[in-house]
């Protein structure tokens, strides 16, 4: 269990909390662009649950979209309230790929909503959008890259071990991207997600999947994500000990822990 600590300001762009932010909280800034609530993780603060699995709550404006949805409802249900976020509240929900531990929330999240709408990738989600439409809620099966809300797009399906999207955030300064395992190689997304988005990266946070990389492959991919321009970066879920190690290492104060309880504004 990850204990609280300070709060953290990152040059004049990114703010993160460690510690349990309440979603109806005041914002830290005036007004901020983005706010991010990491709600389902490996590793959590103290009074909310860890659990192998990613989810993040995405706002902007007043807009909700919420990336992944962690390995099962219990546990997603748990953290969203004991950190004041109302599933109701959810505008748009999108998975990155089809393992269990980043849809396993979705359909006990369905029964709590009305009308979502459900940015699935194709084509190995057709059973559960089926599914999904039954219950009312309005699948969108995607496979080029896909407007969510405007500012927030898709990066489409890339290929790799196991074939994925990520949600990339416009802001004025550049943008963000989120990324639930990053099986295509999380370099491969920013360079994607820059070729959509013509700007910087400001931030990409989630799983990067390099736990059994070795430390040199870790390096070369940290050199490369410096190379593609990223500000700073925020490794979680599926990335390893030793390679999130090594991007803390690497990124110096551009590194963000990130855990259940992480609030990040931007």
């Amino acid at each position: 269990m990850i204990r609280k600590a300070a709060t953290i300001l990152f040059a004049t762009t990114l703010l993160l909390l460690i510690g349990i932010m309440n979603a109806q909280a005041k914002p830290t800034n005036d007004d901020p662009q983005l706010r991010l609530w990491i709600v389902f993780d490996n590793n959590a603060h103290d009074g909310l649950s860890a659990s192998w699995g990613f989810s993040c709550l995405v706002q902007v404006g007043s807009q909700r979209i919420l990336f992944d949805t962690g390995a099962d409802w219990s546990t997603l249900r748990f953290n969203m309230d004991q950190m004041g976020i109302d599933p109701t509240s959810i505008d748009a929900v999108v998975i990155s790929h089809m393992h269990s531990d980043h849809r396993g929330g979705l359909l006990g999240l369905s029964g709590q909503c009305e009308g979502l709408e459900i940015y699935l990738p194709q084509p190995q989600s057709e059973a559960l959008a089926a599914t999904l439409e039954q219950r009312g809620h309005k699948p969108h099966r995607v496979a080029e890259s896909t407007e969510v809300r405007p500012g927030m797009f898709t990066t489409g399906v890339l290929e790799g071990p196991v074939a994925e999207q990520g949600l990339i955030v416009q802001l004025d300064q550049g943008f963000v991207l989120i990324c639930g395992c990053a099986h295509p190689g999380v370099d491969n997304m920013v360079e994607q997600a820059r070729k959509l988005a013509h700007g910087k990266p400001l931030l990409v946070l989630g799983g990067f999947h390099l736990g059994k990389a070795s430390s040199d492959e870790v390096k070369q991919i940290a050199v490369r994500l410096r190379e593609l321009g990223v500000e700073r970066i925020s490794p979680c879920h599926c990335t390893g000990a030793r390679a999130t190690k090594l991007f803390e290492q690497q990124f110096g104060e551009a590194y963000a822990p990130c855990a259940v309880g992480a609030y990040f504004e931007l």
